[in-house]
């Protein structure tokens, strides 16, 4: 897609965060890995360490390409950086396919010279029950909370222009906590006659018309579930908009894998992978067979978004019958009350 200035200009005037319109995700990719590598440089002449955190999926891969091909190319050194990963399944060996210590492996860490010991990714092959204690030490490695930040942290990150135009870090933290404080509450949507003036919404008019926009079918559940059953549940008028069809909302990649994964398991768990097998096999000849944009349901011209309306109003049905609240959402919201 290509936006004139104009419309890029239009775009950034409504957002509170900075953003910036580029022509594709490739030209994107490139700005950002340009911006990492000047930051890993910028540590490395002060003697520092560069942490990075570091996503998986699809979306920083071309990131990554990049990063490597500034390591291979033109001598960029990873000799400083220290890594942080988000995320791993539980439980899972590092080699699987589905594994993120084998994905980033693949596409950065054992391409590019950063040393072992800065590698950070969490651990899917511990025992269950050491697994709180090791996320609370995961925790501490990773973060710092908010009021113990000091001048240096700030200077250390490129935000020393706050200190030095907003006064000390005690001063930008005791703020920043602040105003996060108000900005948690029980009622998102605003609490009728109420005193609304410390409360991040106004509690009039109520209810209130609530749109949620999603990225993808079931971000708006993974990243705001609570909030979303707490406006259903306090009688807002609540809607819906998913930024994309759905068509490519899983990648041709990531069936086969898995479809590849159920397959294993069922080997694994049961003896006997007869059905994912065949299953597997059918998924690998469809996918061969199909044309780009085709949708993959072979035999039904519908939608995603006309699928999934369906789907769910069958579902709501059948909670109906269970004597469960009714959503004809993307997802089903059920509360369990012993």
């Amino acid at each position: 897609m290509t936006f004139l200035h104009s419309d890029a200009e239009n775009i950034r005037s409504s957002e509170n965060l900075p953003v910036t319109v580029h022509s594709g995700a490739g030209e994107a990719s490139v700005l950002i890995a340009e911006e990492i590598a000047a930051l890993i440089k910028q540590k490395e002449k002060s003697n520092d360490h560069c942490v990075l955190g570091l996503p998986t999926g699809s979306t920083p891969v071309g990131v990554y390409d990049e990063l490597v091909r500034m390591y291979n190319e033109e001598g960029l050194s990873f000799r400083n950086v220290v890594t942080f990963n988000l995320d791993e399944y539980y439980p899972m060996q590092p080699h699987k396919l589905q594994s993120y210590v084998r994905f980033m492996r693949e596409h950065l860490l054992d391409q590019v010279d950063l040393k072992p010991g800065n590698i950070n990714i969490p651990d899917g092959t511990i025992p269950v029950e050491e697994v709180p204690e090791f996320c609370r030490k995961y925790e501490e490695k990773v973060n710092k909370p908010i009021l113990k930040l000091t001048n240096r942290d700030y200077n250390d990150n490129g935000m020393g222009n706050l200190v030095a135009t907003k006064g000390s870090a005690y001063d930008i933290n005791i703020r920043v906590f602040n105003q996060i404080q108000h900005t948690i509450t029980g009622w998102p949507g605003g609490k009728p006659n109420a005193d609304d003036s410390d409360r991040p919404e106004r509690s009039e008019p109520f209810p209130k018309r609530v749109i949620i926009f999603s990225p993808h079918p079931d971000d708006d559940v993974i990243s705001m579930g609570g909030t979303f059953i707490r406006l259903v549940d306090q009688g807002h008028d609540v809607h819906v908009g998913y930024q994309t069809s759905g068509n490519i909302a899983v990648f041709d990649e990531d069936v086969i894998r898995f479809s590849d994964f159920v397959r294993e398991f069922e080997s694994d768990f049961f003896g006997d992978s007869t059905v994912s097998e065949g299953l597997h096999k059918e998924l690998v000849e469809f996918l061969g067979k199909k044309r780009p944009g085709q949708v993959d349901a072979a035999d039904d011209e519908r939608e995603f978004w006309q699928r999934a309306e369906d789907r769910n109003r069958e579902t709501a049905q059948l909670f109906d019958k269970l004597g469960m609240a009714e959503y004809e959402a993307i997802e089903a919201f059920v509360r369990y009350i012993p």
